[in-house]
């Protein structure tokens, strides 16, 4: 009873510091800006110190082999998921990227710390070794591999495609395993190969001293960055992702109750590997979102939507009885894992067929490349532009609307600003007469409204 109390207590504690984040955003005393420069002090500083410093306390058991092991099954899980279900996605191409990876370092670590101690914040650090390197490079490649594919795809090149794939996976891995996180890693594994190796206690003071600080940071971010408001358009495609990221986290852990992990790693083990199986979405999505063109606006909304499902399942599963109703327990996450990926993966079929449909209406804009001499080539509209008019018919107002294909573009001419729209005049009829409204613009020294992609 007394333990259960503690539990939530610390909790409780945590709760309120989220809260009082939100509040101080809410009260104009921090701004957005003030989050995310603290986002980037704990992933660039604080975090890799915790990292560090932790790795240095563990020795090589079976325990931790057990949440490396089940982290690579997540990665594993995520990546073939992401791929298989929303690669041909056309307006929701970042849900590929955004079902890799959790976020451990601004929501696990202090909400795990919290309840479950040191002990339980080294079983999460250790989950989070392979985590990091799905996030910086599984995650990063899948929506460099999203943005590429949808302009292979529509430019109808094909026969580059594997060379534009194996350029995409090369250049991820090139720019993103040296980050200070991974760097840390690099680090902590290094010095463990090291016989008798230890951290000098001068720098471990000092780097205990930076971990410190990471935790209370990291709650306050949280509560700085929630957006608790939501668009309409986005539900849908926030729901599916929710629905099989934490359906498939579910069943995973139903697997480790199932293979008896209870003896490695003990009923609080499970408790907190279920918990890094249905962490949020990584924050680092929002970046790799608006990084590669794709649309930002439904990342950040999962990640927001993710913060405030998982953490009503830490209030759960800080409850749950690991210890005598295990064998429940396995039966309850496989049964609902596998339900809310089946509601999942139709939603997904659902929206993909809706899409197919809009893009053959030419509510989509699709693309060829045309050479333009000199060996250069630019993106050039074929679906709308064909489109030459739309009649809007009222009962008072009559619009019309002519959409013209442009010429190409001079071999001068950015290759990116390469679709272009035409709308030429407006006529409104209205009880004061006819009456002609140009809303031509002139961008890009061009008659025409340009559309950027």
């Amino acid at each position: 009873m007394e333990a259960s109390s503690s539990v939530h207590l610390k909790l409780s504690l945590a709760t309120a510091t989220i809260v009082f984040g939100h509040v101080c955003r809410r009260l104009d005393v921090v701004s957005r800006e003030n989050g995310e420069s603290m986002l980037a002090l704990i992933f660039g500083i604080l975090l890799p110190s915790l990292l560090i410093q932790t790795f240095a306390s563990l020795t090589v058991s079976v325990e931790y082999a057990v949440f490396f092991a089940y982290s690579v099954a997540q990665c594993l899980t995520g990546t073939v998921l992401g791929f298989i279900l929303f690669r041909n996605r056309i307006e929701s191409k970042h849900l590929a990227g955004s079902t890799v990876g959790v976020n451990l370092g601004t929501f696990a670590y202090p909400l795990v710390f919290a309840v479950f101690g040191d002990v339980g914040l080294r079983r999460v650090v250790v989950f989070d070794f392979f985590n990091q390197m799905s996030i910086l490079v599984a995650a990063y490649v899948l929506f460099a591999l999203s943005s590429r594919s949808s302009r292979s795809k529509n430019s109808g090149i094909d026969g580059e495609e594997k060379t534009q794939t194996k350029d995409v996976v090369l250049k991820a891995i090139k720019t993103q395993m040296f980050t200070p996180c991974l760097l840390a890693l690099y680090f902590s594994i290094a010095l463990k190969a090291i016989p008798n190796a230890s951290i000098p206690y001068v720098l471990d003071q000092f780097l205990g001293s930076l971990a410190v600080a990471a935790k209370p940071l990291a709650l306050l971010s949280l509560g700085i960055l929630f957006e608790p408001k939501m668009s309409k358009s986005e539900i849908g495609d926030v729901v599916t992702l929710l629905l099989i990221r934490y359906g498939s986290g579910l069943v995973i852990a139903a697997t480790a109750i199932a293979f008896n992990m209870y003896q490695f790693i003990g009923a609080s083990g499970l408790a907190v590997l279920t918990l890094a199986l249905t962490a949020p979405v990584p924050l680092i999505s929002i970046r790799y979102a608006k990084q590669f063109g794709l649309n930002s606006g439904p990342a950040a909304t999962a990640v927001n939507a993710s913060n405030a499902v998982s953490f009503v399942a830490i209030l759960l599963l800080a409850g749950a009885d690991f210890e005598t109703q295990r064998r429940s327990l396995m039966s309850l996450f496989a049964l609902i894992g596998i339900g809310l990926v089946s509601i999942g993966c139709f939603m997904n079929k659902k929206a993909m067929i809706a899409e197919s449909a809009s893009s053959k209406e030419g509510k989509y804009d699709s693309f060829e490349i045309r050479d333009i001499g000199d060996g250069k080539k630019r993106f050039v509209p074929t679906a709308v532009t064909r489109r030459r008019e739309i009649n809007y018919t009222k009962r008072k107002n009559t619009t019309r609307v002519d959409l013209v294909p442009p010429p190409l573009l001079s071999a001068s001419r950015d290759p990116r600003r390469c679709a272009f729209l035409s709308v030429h005049n407006v006529y409104s009829r209205s009880s004061r007469g006819l009456r002609a409204q140009s809303v031509a613009q002139h961008l890009c020294s061009h008659r025409s409204a340009a559309f950027v992609f």
